[in-house]
């Protein structure tokens, strides 16, 4: 099963530092399926204790917030303890709320493959599994220890990738569901990981997010320093939709908790 999943699942990816020019594949180096590897560029992506990575060099940014994300310690509360404390601090929304308003976001067929986009520990990963029952949902994260949570508790058709939300491994059109809880504020640079969202999305999949929200008032000051201390963004209505307009996405649905902001949308011509 092992095997099998992880066969199905390469047929999906591609080489990320190919994608600009062809689209490179990727083939098992050995018989024990440990070391994927591209066909054009030779570039390596180890299997490391069912972990595919595709930034085996990676090292952490000294920014607080990426710090915080790769912390062992606060990785083993963040779930529980961590991420709700942090988001009430922000808005009435708790867990179940989250929950309640994913379930009822409109999808018109139940994927075949989905994608959890800085999974974290995997709370909506495995959410998402429950709900539809995909062939493969993939987890993805930039954060290693995240992932090792996360995918110390997945079910048989997950599969955890560490990658760049800029450049991601996934051929053009793969996914029905794509979703995004708490990390879109956090992304670099948030035009070009909209458009690689909506680049692997098929047209009229459905693109999920939770994210932060900039209002006006005493907040203000408040959201001015903590962005200038954890690289922290928060968007304010009509920028994020002309955002999501720019990178093709349609149908976009706001809806507005404070200082969180959820939105669905789908993926546009």
């Amino acid at each position: 099963m092992k095997n099998d999943i992880l066969d199905r699942a390469r047929s999906l990816l591609t080489c990320p530092h190919c994608l600009e020019e062809k689209a490179g594949a990727l083939n098992w180096e050995s018989p024990f399926r440990d070391l994927l590897v591209c066909d054009i560029c030779r570039r390596e992506y180890p299997l490391v204790d069912g972990i595919i990575d595709f930034i085996p060099d990676f090292q952490p940014s000294s920014g607080v917030a990426q710090k915080f994300m790769e912390n062992r310690t606060i990785v083993s509360v963040y779930e529980k303890y961590f991420r709700p404390t942090f988001t009430r601090m922000a808005s009435p929304i708790t867990y179940d709320d989250e929950i309640a308003w994913l379930q009822e976001v409109p999808v018109a067929v139940s994927p075949k493959y989905a994608l959890d986009l800085a999974c974290g520990t995997g709370k909506y990963t495995r959410l998402l599994d429950e709900m539809y029952h995909p062939d493969i949902i993939f987890g993805a994260d930039l954060s290693l220890p995240m992932l090792e949570n996360a995918n110390a508790n997945k079910s048989p058709n997950m599969i955890f990738i560490r990658c760049d939300a800029n450049c991601l491994p996934f051929k053009p059109q793969t996914f029905s569901r794509v979703n995004c809880f708490g990390a879109l504020h956090l992304f670099p640079d948030i035009p070009k990981s909209l458009a690689e969202i909506r680049r692997v999305m098929e047209l009229s999949g459905c693109f999920t997010c939770l994210t932060s929200r900039n209002i006006k008032g005493w907040q203000t000051w408040f959201q001015t320093v903590f962005s200038s201390l954890f690289s922290f963004h928060f968007f304010e209505d009509a920028q994020l939709e002309k955002l999501l307009a720019d990178s093709g996405y349609i149908n976009v649905h706001l809806f507005e908790r404070a200082m969180v902001l959820l939105f669905y949308g789908y993926a546009g011509v």
